[in-house]
C-alpha cells in the first residue's frame, strides 16, 4: 500500500477555500498557511451563530465564554 499526501490544492479544498483562491511561497508554506487558517465555512458558521445570539438575547457576546461560543456553533451545525 502506498501513502500519498494532499497537494496544497487539494488540502485548501478539503477546508473550504475557494478552488480560485491563491496561497503563495512554497510547498510547505502553503500547507502552513492552509493548516493554521480557520476553514472559511467554519468561520461563517461562526459568525452567524454570534449574531444570532446577540439577535436573540438582545446583548453583545464578548463576555461569553469561548467554549459556549464554539458548543453554539456545533449546535448550529447539526440543525442545519
Amino acid at each position: 500500500m502506498k501513502h500519498f499526501t494532499f497537494t496544497p490544492y487539494e488540502a485548501q479544498l478539503l477546508q473550504s477555500f475557494p478552488k480560485d483562491y491563491a496561497f503563495f511561497g512554497g510547498r510547505n508554506a502553503q500547507y502552513r498557511q492552509i493548516g493554521n487558517a480557520v476553514p472559511p465555512l467554519l468561520g461563517k458558521v461562526i459568525g452567524e451563530a454570534i449574531l444570532k445570539l446577540e439577535a436573540v438575547k438582545g446583548r453583545r457576546t464578548g463576555n461569553l465564554p469561548i467554549a459556549f461560543l464554539i458548543s453554539l456553533c456545533f449546535l448550529t451545525l447539526l440543525t442545519k
